[in-house]
């Protein structure tokens, strides 16, 4: 029954508010029935594809959004490999009409993120990495979408084997350097260094110091002192974690930096700053919050409005380095270690 109104509401949209829960009812038959009997995901695909089908071919702009995050939920619900249906829905969400529209963006951001997790490799056999950093090449580009872009590197780094994109490296960090040199924002600053500090923790720091230096040599150094450093302290939750990890690891991993006794110094007393910070609970505040919130306000109106988040299908939620219980002790162990064997 439910499936028949999402068809017949698709083909004839009723008042907004209508439209929202009749999506949401569906998120949350899909997160609560599909995640307790995994074998009902085929049955939901089956009842609810013709509907969705109907508002991509005819192009129905003001559910795109809804769809999107509903492909999301069904494929974070399914083990790999995906059924071929899904690699053939890919090739056209890549597509630049797609991407002009505000409202679809974080929906998309989030479908892609669903298919690198779940058809990383078969994404890259397909031919698709290409568009797909092409997408983040126009998100980057954006104030308003540049966090976006981000959460499609952070995806690639977490799910792809860095053979796939690791020729592309030297043009992503061209881009990157490129936004911090002429129109870095607080916002910006933040998430290029969550990217660098996914990337130390995936690969390790004379990894990463190799990739960056086919850009510039010794150019990890410069950002750790000049990027890195004065804007680690007020992180909270997972991003304190990944970026504490990640600033051990250079401390403990990374020659070119143990050099430099001045600045590894430096960013040992801001690292255990940031600890002291995060037991108080202050978490971001100050002129980067601020910052984002100004940004909302002045470069996404109407934004808000045209992407309406389900909260049944919202992504579910990970334990960032599950592994390391507690960041200060992986620092405080860390570093002992080097002073063991200096």
């Amino acid at each position: 029954e439910l499936a028949r109104m999402l068809l017949e509401v698709c083909q004839n949209p009723r008042s907004p508010g209508f439209n929202h829960y009749l999506f949401e009812s569906v998120a949350a038959l899909i997160r609560h029935a599909g995640a307790a009997t995994p074998g009902m995901i085929d049955t939901f695909e089956q009842l609810l594809f013709p509907a969705f089908n109907h508002v991509l071919q005819q192009d129905v702009q003001e559910f795109h959004p809804y769809v999107f995050q509903v492909f999301a939920q069904l494929i974070e619900l399914r083990s790999a490999p995906l059924p071929a249906v899904y690699m053939q829905i890919l090739p056209p969400l890549l597509q630049p009409q797609f991407w002009e529209r505000s409202g679809n963006v974080p929906a998309l951001v989030r479908l892609l993120q669903a298919y690198l997790s779940k058809a990383g490799p078969d994404l890259v056999a397909g031919g698709h990495l290409l568009p797909l950093l092409g997408v983040f090449q126009k998100l980057i580009a954006s104030k308003a979408h540049d966090h976006e872009g981000f959460h499609i590197l952070c995806a690639m780094v977490e799910h792809l084997p860095l053979a796939a994109y690791e020729p592309h490296l030297p043009t992503i960090f061209t881009l990157l350097f490129s936004r911090l040199q002429t129109s870095r924002t607080h916002k910006f600053v933040r998430h290029f260094i969550l990217f660098l500090a996914t990337f130390i923790v995936k690969h390790g720091p004379p990894l990463t110091a190799a990739a960056l230096d086919k850009v510039q040599p010794g150019i990890l150094v410069m950002l750790l002192q000049q990027v890195w450093l004065g804007n680690m302290v007020g992180l909270d939750g997972a991003d304190e974690k990944l970026v504490l990890v990640a600033t051990a690891r250079c401390l403990t991993e990374l020659p070119a930096l143990q050099a430099n006794t001045a600045l590894w110094a430096s960013l040992k007393d801001a690292a255990y700053k940031q600890v002291e910070v995060g037991q108080a609970g202050q978490g971001l505040a100050g002129p980067a919050a601020q910052e984002d919130d100004e940004l909302d306000l002045s470069e996404q109106q109407g934004y808000s409005a045209a992407y309406a988040r389900l909260v049944n299908a919202a992504q579910p939620a990970r334990s960032a380095l599950a592994e390391i219980a507690d960041p200060k002790q992986f620092l405080d162990m860390s570093l002992a270690k080097l002073m063991q064997g200096a």
